[in-house]
């Protein structure tokens, strides 16, 4: 009917309205640099990280069960996030040892 085809084009203009609104107030470049769906994106979150490093994890971990990597790796804080000084080049978006920076 006429009635229910002009409510929808009306929620639908209203959706528009809402995202351009949205789009032009939030900046969503600090939300997620990176889609998380893609391998690439993934293992880029773990280029620099310090998980990699040999204190972190010792030889052959990859073949310990469950049980054993939660008691490996209990004392350590892992946290994804923003890492690394506002407004530097050297700040990166990843998963890393410690608590990333607190965004508001």
């Amino acid at each position: 009917s006429k009635v229910s085809t002009r409510i929808l084009q009306g929620l639908l203009a209203l959706v528009c309205v809402y995202v351009a609104v949205t789009i032009s107030i939030m900046d969503t470049r600090d939300v997620l640099p990176r889609n998380p769906c893609s391998v690439a994106a993934v293992t880029s979150m773990l280029a620099r990280s310090e998980m990699l490093d040999s204190s972190v994890n010792t030889e052959g971990y990859e073949w310990r069960d469950s049980d054993e990597l939660a008691s490996m790796y209990e004392r350590w804080v892992f946290s994804l996030g923003w890492w690394g000084e506002k407004g530097s080049n050297e700040r990166r978006f990843e998963i890393d040892i410690g608590a990333a920076e607190k965004t508001s």
